[in-house]
């Protein structure tokens, strides 16, 4: 069954986001939108370019339940299951952004008919990729994130009971049992990688202090309670919570809601989060070698034939996408700003899963333009942090960059330092999907070149 799609605004384009099951679209006039349901719609916001994003009135954050929730509410919430829950979930994401529901089919948004939102074969694939131990082994090779996370483990586990979501293979729990952890809990949604990390810590003596749970936090929550009261004499509580749920441009893995729901329910109040601070960052690039690479082949008359034709093409298919690469650190054009900063002790899941951010550049150089690059830091503790910038060591993350788009009049415009790049940003995280659109205009010489260009990423 095909779901309602989901809306994005721009003035000049009307584009569709589809990854099995989930959708999402732009159409002149309309909101950002998930499923079938609407929500009234209070305002319009002017941004450059002369698109409209059309916003509901700003939804307050929920309130907090006391770290401990009651097993009835949750056995609650177990019973209505777990598809029911996403969905909930999802619609409170988008209200929460400011963003209502609606169908691109509707002659009017406010007027549509209650829906349904479909999850299907997307759902049931979310985590095809992580069983495939090459995943792993590239972020267990990834140095600066894995000795990042070992430091700051050595430097504050010792006595403490430990949870962590998101085990994986099990190292960061191993380095926790290794620091002198009193107990470590390790939850893995995938149960196949869950029966690896079993084996890696029987193999490494640890079966006594590490308990590998298999399943969904949200839906194994009894079976932590347990493990956790059998440590602490009846208190059902973690001293510190683990979780490596960062994904590409931060926010593009859909994790951190599990992180929320584990935090609020087993950290202590005086808890330590690893990581506990992590910022998104935005910054305009340049980098012409990129397009060489996608084009030169196709210019360089092979066998002798002419197939130049197929350059630009070949370009618009690699750039339709976000493009995960390495930057140049002489290939960012002005300072970078941060557009997000959570504090993992008190952030909610809606601030990751859909967000807005206005950016003004000022170019520090000449180069032609070609998008914004997006990249993440984090602080695991005192004295330990890492950054995913083009001006830090290599990381699996690399760098996300978001091009214009050859179609674009902004794409490979000349900008001199000095001149300015101003606009919107916005995303929105589905699953393991995640849209973003972007919307701005280039201050050059004595023009205006606005622009306007949504993107896709999708996580197997």
């Amino acid at each position: 069954m095909t779901p309602p799609p989901t809306t994005i605004l721009t003035s000049t384009s009307r584009l569709t986001l589809t990854s099995t099951s989930t959708s999402i679209s732009t159409t002149p006039g309309r909101g950002w939108a998930i499923g079938g349901r609407v929500g009234p719609r209070d305002s319009d916001l002017s941004v450059p370019g002369s698109a409209r994003f059309v916003r509901s009135a700003a939804a307050a954050p929920p309130v907090r339940s006391p770290r401990l929730f009651s097993a009835a509410a949750l056995g609650v919430a177990a019973v209505a299951g777990r598809r029911q829950r996403r969905q909930q979930r999802r619609r409170r994401t988008a209200a929460r952004a400011g963003w209502h529901f609606g169908s691109e089919d509707a002659d009017e948004p406010e007027l549509q008919q209650q829906g349904e939102y479909q999850e299907e074969d997307f759902e049931d694939g979310e985590e095809d990729g992580f069983s495939q131990l090459s995943t792993h082994r590239e972020m267990i090779e990834d140095e600066v994130r894995t000795e990042a996370f070992r430091k700051a483990i050595f430097q504050h586990c010792r006595g403490k009971v430990v949870l962590e979501i998101g085990c994986g293979t099990g190292i960061l729990s191993l380095f926790a049992a290794q620091a002198g952890a009193s107990r470590v809990v390790a939850v893995e949604a995938n149960e196949e990688v869950a029966e690896f990390a079993r084996e890696v810590v029987s193999s490494n003596g640890f079966s006594d202090v590490v308990t590998v749970i298999s399943g969904r936090i949200e839906d194994v929550w009894e079976e932590v309670d347990r493990q956790l009261e059998d440590e602490n004499r009846g208190e059902i509580q973690a001293d510190i919570l683990i979780s490596e749920w960062m994904g590409f441009m931060l926010v593009c893995d859909g994790m951190f809601r599990s992180v929320v729901f584990a935090r609020d329910r087993w950290l202590k109040e005086d808890g330590l989060m690893l990581p506990s601070k992590c910022d998104l960052w935005v910054a305009p690039f340049s980098n012409p070698a990129l397009i060489e690479e996608q084009t030169g082949y196709w210019c360089s008359t092979p066998y002798g034939l002419n197939l130049s034709a197929l350059a630009p093409r070949a370009l618009e298919q690699h750039l339709s996408q976000p493009v995960i690469k390495i930057l140049p650190e002489s290939g960012v054009l002005a300072t970078p700003v941060s557009v997000l900063h959570l504090d993992c002790n008190s952030a909610e899941d809606w601030e990751v899963d859909g967000g807005r951010a206005k950016f003004d550049f000022t170019m520090n150089r000449d180069a032609p333009f070609h998008g914004l690059a997006a990249w993440f830091s984090c602080e695991l503790g005192p004295q330990v942090s890492f950054s995913t910038s083009p001006d830090s060591r290599p990381t699996h993350w690399e760098q996300t960059l978001l091009f214009v788009g050859p179609e674009s009049p902004a794409h490979e415009l000349a900008l001199r330092a000095g001149e300015r790049v101003t606009g919107d940003l916005q995303w929105l995280v589905s699953g393991r999907s995640t849209g973003v659109v972007m919307v701005g205009e280039v201050a050059c010489s004595a023009e205006v070149v606005r622009f306007t260009r949504r993107l896709e990423l999708h996580l197997v």
